[in-house]
């Protein structure tokens, strides 16, 4: 895994190109999070979720200085997940890119899918909310892979 993601941090504009052109890539799916998955690092769900939505082409954050055009970073996504529906459908969008890239993670992320629609159907809607807050916090931390003792303390500081 090691060897590929080097390979695609080297140029990314070819690894996108490389993913644009393949017929068996997911074609809903935004380039920034593109560029999350080369790098392995934690996907933007609520980017992807507005993605899956969106009208138009979300717009890029930019300011001006006199006649000088800055770019101030990300823009935040027009939607967020906020209910167990918008994470499942935005997660199973998640997973099969990401499987795209690295079908041996395959396993692990439809068992955390799995154990997220366990949890978000033995709790109360009105605190789904927690969920996709430990859901963030669990990505982010790389932890979903591990074992769930090291998941306790996200499990107390969330869901408790």
């Amino acid at each position: 895994m090691r060897e590929t993601l080097a390979i695609f941090q080297k140029d990314f504009s070819f690894a996108e190109r490389e993913i644009h052109q393949a017929a068996t890539a997911p074609q809903i799916f935004p380039d920034l999070e593109w560029k999350q998955v080369f790098k392995g690092e934690a996907i933007n769900l609520n980017v992807i979720f507005s993605n899956l939505h969106h009208i138009a082409p979300p717009k890029e954050n930019v300011g001006h200085i006199g006649g000088t055009e800055i770019s101030l970073g990300k823009a935040d996504p027009a939607q967020k997940v906020q209910t167990s529906s918008n994470w499942t459908v935005t997660w199973h969008a998640a997973t099969k890119a990401v499987m795209f890239m690295f079908p041996h993670r395959g396993e692990e992320l439809w068992q955390w899918g799995d154990y997220m629609a366990s949890e978000f159907s033995a709790k109360q809607p009105n605190t789904h909310h927690k969920l996709i807050a430990f859901d963030k916090a669990a990505c982010y931390e790389r932890t979903f892979i591990l074992s769930f003792s090291i998941l306790s303390y996200l499990i107390t500081g969330y869901l408790i």
